[in-house]
């Protein structure tokens, strides 16, 4: 798990570092056939069983066009017009859309802690929104489409929770990357043939490599591992994690600083989160008896 967390920590920065070099279309359609090759290459070389049931297509399709396609526009392209440390945080919001979208379709029972974790992180997020938009940091509408790729992201797992009661999730990621190459094509085709990779520097090769093959890929498969090993709750809190190694790279690496407000839904939104996750997991032990 540590390598999966400081993965994405550093994704965040990396992303900054790359867009000096090369535009958000052309990351995402290179990052896309980097992610495509190394997934394959991986199944192939641990011989994993890539059978689904024919019935299954659409479904795997469309959430590969949701979670590669939709998300991955809208996340890199959100990026180039905010902070790491901010696009952090407004990524972590995932799991309180994750325990809305539950209570709306009633696969969770109600929680009055969840609620106020709910709230408590919401505010945090218009904390870290409106404290940017000056001297090098994110601007509102950056801020506000990262803010909707979480959104999409967490419609998308939605969308593959019920295959993954039937196949292993290494399998359905790869298979459901063609669901993802019509909007990415369309996206970026025309910028990436016209890109001279020829000027991209040995740092911005690094960071390719770092986006598509280790945060894209490594990361994942090590996320998949410890939820293996330590369950998915329990893994899923490594990630609380990745929003304040985001902003320390910042700091570090390009000397963004993060302004008091955004101190304040830093600190808001993981508590949220944190708070929130708890509930979650407690309701979910409590006995069918105690929820009625």
């Amino acid at each position: 798990m540590l390598i999966t967390i400081l993965a994405w920590g550093y994704n965040f920065v990396s992303l900054k570092l790359l867009y000096a070099e090369m535009t958000p279309p052309v990351v995402a359609l290179v990052r896309y056939f980097a992610l495509l090759v190394f997934l394959w290459g991986t199944c192939l070389a641990l011989r994993v069983n890539m059978q689904v049931e024919k019935g299954d297509w659409p479904r795997i399709l469309w959430s590969g066009a949701l979670a590669m396609g939709i998300y991955m526009v809208l996340f890199l392209s959100g990026m180039a017009l905010t902070n790491p440390a901010e696009g952090a945080i407004l990524i972590s919001t995932t799991p309180l859309w994750a325990y809305l979208f539950s209570l709306v379709r009633r696969m969770e029972p109600f929680s009055l802690a969840g609620i106020i974790g709910t709230l408590i992180a919401f505010t945090g997020v218009v904390c870290v929104v409106m404290g940017g938009g000056v001297d090098g940091h994110g601007t509102v509408l950056g801020n506000s489409i990262v803010f909707i790729a979480a959104i999409v992201w967490t419609a998308a797992t939605f969308t593959m929770r019920p295959l993954l009661t039937k196949y292993e999730p290494l399998p359905l990621l790869t298979l459901s990357l063609p669901g993802a190459a019509p909007i990415l094509l369309v996206y970026g085709l025309v910028p990436t043939l016209n890109y001279d990779f020829s000027k991209l520097s040995p740092s911005g090769w690094g960071n390719l490599v770092q986006i598509s093959v280790l945060s894209g890929g490594v990361a994942f498969v090590c996320f998949y591992h410890g939820i293996q090993k330590i369950g998915p709750a329990k893994a899923t809190r490594y990630q609380f994690f990745v929003p304040p190694l985001a902003a320390l790279f910042s700091m570090w690496l390009l000397k963004k600083p993060i302004l008091p407000l955004q101190w304040l839904g830093i600190l808001l939104v993981l508590g949220g989160v944190a708070l929130t996750s708890v509930a979650r997991e407690a309701v979910a032990r409590a006995p069918s008896t105690a929820r009625k």
